[in-house]
């Protein structure tokens, strides 16, 4: 339906918005656990809404734990973090959130691929130059849209690029809960040479 569309959005806080390829195995339990102890609606069956909600709910109690100390990049990792431990499946995406960030993310086991580019911008208000970033689940868009690919994201990994242009990556598992097992249609759908993700493997499997 027209209300499953992505990017969804709430509203709280700050106005976030998410968008993210790969199917969530444990959404339907997730959701009543929205509904039921986070008090958060979730008004479709889409499991980017559950992202969004599990997410957002992170970010309300970290903020309000650390005050007026809270640490936006801390904040960000720590909700993503929550993400990923609770959210069972393979998925990889974005978050943006108002005025404030864009995050990247990719599920512990790298399930569904994810790339990070930019390119040089000439749209800089004081008439210099700065960077556009983008975050693409195939490395050929990141080349038709004209940004340079920098590398595909870890797994369980955030990538926050705050206003300032400045980039954080944060590991968001330890190395002993997470380990890569993607999905063999990642291999058979990007088997032509183009793209760049296992590009290797993929030649094989074709």
């Amino acid at each position: 339906s027209c209300a499953e569309a992505q990017p969804l959005y709430t509203k709280f806080p700050h106005g976030i918005c998410v968008a993210h390829n790969g199917n969530l195995t444990n959404a339907e339990v997730l959701a009543e656990h929205c509904r039921q102890n986070l008090t958060r609606h979730i008004n479709t069956d889409s499991d980017s809404e559950v992202l969004l909600n599990i997410f957002a709910d992170s970010m309300i109690k970290q903020e309000a734990r650390m005050g007026k100390y809270c640490d936006l990049v801390e904040t960000i990792s720590s909700a993503v973090k929550t993400v990923v431990k609770s959210c069972k499946g393979g998925y990889a995406g974005m978050y943006l959130i108002n005025v404030i960030t864009s995050v990247g993310f990719r599920d512990p086991h790298g399930i569904r691929p994810i790339f990070f580019g930019e390119r040089k911008s000439q749209k800089a208000s004081n008439g210099g130059s700065s960077t556009d970033f983008v975050f693409a689940s195939e490395s050929v868009a990141i080349d038709t849209l004209g940004f340079e690919l920098v590398r595909d994201l870890e797994l369980s990994e955030a990538i926050v690029i705050t206003m300032d242009g400045k980039i954080h990556a944060r590991r968001c598992l330890p190395e002993d809960q997470i380990y890569h097992a993607p999905c063999i249609l990642e291999y058979v759908y990007l088997a032509p040479p183009i793209p760049s993700w296992m590009a290797s493997a993929c030649t094989r499997v074709g």
